[in-house]
């Protein structure tokens, strides 16, 4: 079982506290920067730095944002978060770049590396408007629209999934440790996007 620990609470975040039963991310400018379609004339292959980040073939960083590691670490070793699902619902340009980001990018956690496809194991990387992404995702996953909480930096995709009952998180910045900790305050907010 990669999920480990025994913290009663996670982060400040009261235990007994009602969590998530899928957590969702957008991936560009979310998760990581810059976009996918920034890296057009360079792109894949992406190489993984001594420094944690990728760099894509014309020697261009791919970086993940501030909050990312330690919260994929939190999701894998905190026993809060046992049996949480983590996905992705992206509508980037390049999703053969992104899948390949995802198995590059390694986070520290349970005392081994992983790779972000390790954590992140249902991965929805398409155009179209998000709503499609979740109906795919909650046909993956079983779990209702309310029991999710949905991270993204563009505003119309919040708008759009918001709709389904999701609660969203808006995070023009990307994933930042104090964004993933008032996601924790403020959930359960189906039906709403939290600034």
């Amino acid at each position: 079982n990669k999920r480990q620990g025994s913290a009663a609470t996670s982060g400040g975040v009261a235990a007994g506290r009602t969590r998530p039963k899928v957590v969702v991310f957008d991936l560009d400018g979310c998760v990581w920067h810059p976009d996918m379609y920034m890296l057009w004339g360079g792109g894949a292959p992406f190489e993984a730095g001594p420094n944690g980040t990728l760099s894509d073939r014309n020697c261009r960083p791919v970086t993940l944002h501030s909050g990312v590691r330690g919260l994929m670490k939190e999701l894998v070793e905190d026993a809060a978060w046992q049996g949480v699902i983590v996905a992705a619902a992206s509508c980037c340009d390049e999703p053969a770049w992104a899948h390949e980001c995802l198995t590059k990018f390694e986070v520290e956690a349970g005392g081994r590396r992983l790779k972000l496809d390790d954590i992140v194991t249902v991965q929805r990387i398409h155009k179209g408007n998000k709503v499609k992404h979740f109906e795919e995702i909650r046909q993956a996953t079983g779990c209702d629209f309310q029991d999710m909480v949905f991270f993204d930096n563009e505003p119309y995709n919040c708008d759009n999934v918001v709709t389904l009952g999701v609660t969203c998180i808006y995070c023009p910045g990307g994933v930042t440790p104090q964004v993933w900790r008032r996601a924790l305050e403020v959930f359960p907010c189906p039906g709403q996007v939290i600034k």
